[in-house]
Protein backbone atom coordinates (compact mmCIF):
# COMPACT_ATOMS: atom_id res chain seq x y z
CA UNK A 1 0.00 0.00 0.00
CA UNK A 2 1.50 3.34 -1.04
CA UNK A 3 1.27 6.50 1.00
CA UNK A 4 -0.65 9.40 -0.47
CA UNK A 5 1.78 12.13 -1.41
CA UNK A 6 1.06 15.27 0.58
CA UNK A 7 0.41 18.61 -1.11
CA UNK A 8 2.94 21.13 0.19
CA UNK A 9 2.49 24.90 -0.15
CA UNK A 10 5.77 26.77 0.31
CA UNK A 11 5.47 30.54 0.15
CA UNK A 12 7.39 33.75 0.56
CA UNK A 13 7.05 37.49 0.23
CA UNK A 14 10.21 38.98 -1.26
CA UNK A 15 11.00 42.59 -2.09
CA UNK A 16 14.10 44.73 -2.04
CA UNK A 17 17.66 44.03 -3.05
CA UNK A 18 18.78 42.76 0.35
CA UNK A 19 15.87 40.33 0.77
CA UNK A 20 16.26 39.00 -2.77
CA UNK A 21 19.90 38.26 -1.95
CA UNK A 22 18.92 36.55 1.32
CA UNK A 23 16.23 34.56 -0.50
CA UNK A 24 18.79 33.28 -3.01
CA UNK A 25 21.64 32.59 -0.59
CA UNK A 26 19.78 31.27 2.44
CA UNK A 27 16.23 30.10 1.79
CA UNK A 28 16.52 28.71 -1.73
CA UNK A 29 20.02 27.34 -1.22
CA UNK A 30 18.96 25.45 1.90
CA UNK A 31 15.82 24.08 0.21
CA UNK A 32 18.00 22.67 -2.55
CA UNK A 33 20.34 21.00 -0.06
CA UNK A 34 18.31 17.76 0.10
CA UNK A 35 15.39 19.51 1.76
CA UNK A 36 13.07 19.52 -1.24
CA UNK A 37 12.28 16.75 -3.68
CA UNK A 38 10.77 16.69 -7.10
CA UNK A 39 7.00 16.62 -6.84
CA UNK A 40 4.09 17.99 -8.78
CA UNK A 41 2.27 18.34 -5.44
CA UNK A 42 4.74 20.88 -4.03
CA UNK A 43 4.54 24.52 -5.04
CA UNK A 44 6.60 27.57 -4.15
CA UNK A 45 4.38 30.66 -4.17
CA UNK A 46 6.13 34.02 -4.23
CA UNK A 47 4.78 37.52 -3.83
CA UNK A 48 7.20 40.11 -5.26
CA UNK A 49 7.24 43.55 -6.82
CA UNK A 50 6.58 43.50 -10.54
CA UNK A 51 9.72 45.50 -11.26
CA UNK A 52 11.83 42.88 -9.38
CA UNK A 53 10.20 39.84 -11.00
CA UNK A 54 12.80 39.50 -13.76
CA UNK A 55 15.64 39.54 -11.24
CA UNK A 56 13.94 36.86 -9.13
CA UNK A 57 13.20 34.48 -12.02
CA UNK A 58 16.84 34.77 -13.08
CA UNK A 59 18.25 33.75 -9.70
CA UNK A 60 20.41 30.64 -10.07
CA UNK A 61 18.60 28.76 -7.30
CA UNK A 62 15.12 29.68 -8.59
CA UNK A 63 16.09 28.12 -11.90
CA UNK A 64 17.20 24.94 -10.11
CA UNK A 65 14.08 24.70 -7.96
CA UNK A 66 11.81 25.34 -10.94
CA UNK A 67 13.07 22.03 -12.38
CA UNK A 68 11.84 20.23 -9.25
CA UNK A 69 8.57 21.90 -8.29
CA UNK A 70 6.04 24.42 -9.60
CA UNK A 71 6.63 28.08 -8.83
CA UNK A 72 3.75 30.58 -8.85
CA UNK A 73 4.33 34.33 -8.78
CA UNK A 74 2.01 37.04 -7.53
CA UNK A 75 2.64 40.77 -7.56
CA UNK A 76 2.67 43.06 -4.56
CA UNK A 77 0.99 46.43 -4.79
CA UNK A 78 3.36 49.28 -4.06
CA UNK A 79 3.12 50.13 -0.38
CA UNK A 80 2.22 53.71 0.38
CA UNK A 81 3.23 54.91 3.83
CA UNK A 82 2.37 51.52 5.29
CA UNK A 83 4.15 49.79 8.14
CA UNK A 84 6.23 46.96 6.60
CA UNK A 85 4.85 44.40 9.08
CA UNK A 86 1.26 45.29 8.28
CA UNK A 87 2.15 45.16 4.58
CA UNK A 88 3.70 41.71 5.04
CA UNK A 89 0.68 40.53 7.06
CA UNK A 90 -1.69 41.40 4.20
CA UNK A 91 0.18 39.17 1.75
CA UNK A 92 0.75 36.37 4.23
CA UNK A 93 -3.01 36.31 4.79
CA UNK A 94 -3.60 36.13 1.01
CA UNK A 95 -1.17 33.20 0.72
CA UNK A 96 -2.89 31.35 3.55
CA UNK A 97 -6.21 31.87 1.73
CA UNK A 98 -4.81 30.43 -1.51
CA UNK A 99 -3.45 27.36 0.32
CA UNK A 100 -6.79 26.76 2.07
CA UNK A 101 -8.76 27.23 -1.14
CA UNK A 102 -6.60 24.70 -2.97
CA UNK A 103 -6.66 22.31 0.01
CA UNK A 104 -2.95 21.86 0.60
CA UNK A 105 -1.94 19.44 3.36
CA UNK A 106 0.98 21.54 4.62
CA UNK A 107 1.64 25.27 4.61
CA UNK A 108 5.21 26.51 5.10
CA UNK A 109 6.02 30.20 5.12
CA UNK A 110 9.62 30.78 4.03
CA UNK A 111 11.10 34.10 5.03
CA UNK A 112 13.95 35.11 2.72
CA UNK A 113 16.44 34.38 5.49
CA UNK A 114 14.88 31.05 6.50
CA UNK A 115 17.32 28.16 6.56
CA UNK A 116 16.09 24.59 6.26
CA UNK A 117 18.30 21.72 7.36
CA UNK A 118 18.08 17.93 7.52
Amino acid sequence: MSKKEKKIFLCSVVWGEEYIEYFENFCLKSLLDKNIYKSNKTTLNIYCLENEFKKIINLQNIKKISRLITINYFFLKEKKNQNKYKYLFIYQKKLIGIAKEKKYDHFIFCYPDTIFCN
